[in-house]
């Protein structure tokens, strides 16, 4: 069985921007993502808007929109985020009691779940300390790095992405992302194509992420 398999789910439609779990809301349903993109967003108490994290559709428990939300509390379940749709989003709306019944019940679910909140866990600590310590310039270059893709032809690119959403996963002006991509196409790291960001030069992008040479991009 999988998650479109379990009792009581509903199919359900999410556009672009859509909300599917708001900051403050009782959870009684999450989310299996079949196909899209989903971020949790936090607001801060200024009204900056944060991009915490960012799921994929087509995994196993990795796909599951507020899972984590059910554990380590006792119900009510609130939601202390926005759960918002990067894309177009389509996903199966799951009871809370009928996903933690199932999960129960298939313990290597569960132990990919653990480490699903591990890798969380561990990507907060490392976006934390790339917002406090790391330039802006060698925070973008280590984002793209995780995020590059290769195309039929071997060649490697990163997928387009709106700079508003990059800047809210890094906590960077979107005017600041705009010039550091502005300066890489001048250093000839990048090149600007129909399918995205081409890199032409994959030692620089990783000497700048690792903040080994300094980006000029003001």
């Amino acid at each position: 069985m999988n998650f479109n398999d379990l009792p009581g789910i509903e199919p359900c439609f999410f556009k672009k921007g859509d909300i599917l779990i708001h900051d403050g809301d009782r959870v009684e349903h999450i989310y299996y993502l079949r196909k899209g993109t989903v971020y949790r967003e936090i607001v801060t108490n200024t009204g900056i808007e944060s991009i915490l994290s960012c799921k994929e559709g087509g995994g196993l428990t990795d796909s599951l929109i507020g899972i984590l939300l059910l554990y380590g509390v006792q119900p009510p379940y609130i939601s202390g985020n926005n759960f918002v749709a990067g894309t177009d989003c389509y996903c199966s709306r799951i009871p809370v009691d009928v996903i933690k019944r199932y999960l129960r019940s298939q313990p290597d679910l569960l132990e990919q779940l653990v480490a699903t909140a591990v890798h969380e866990c561990g990507y907060l600590m490392n976006l934390y300390l790339g917002k406090t310590e790391v330039p802006a310039p060698a925070a973008l270059c280590s984002w793209m790095l995780a995020r590059l893709e290769k195309d039929e032809t071997g060649q490697v690119y990163l997928p387009s992405y709106h700079h508003d959403d990059i800047a809210k996963f890094l906590n960077l002006h979107k005017v600041t992302v705009s010039r550091i991509f502005g300066a890489l196409r001048r250093e000839g790291v990048l090149e600007k194509t129909a399918q995205g960001l081409k890199v032409r030069d994959m030692k620089r992008l990783r000497d700048y992420a690792d903040n080994i040479v300094h980006l000029k991009y003001s």
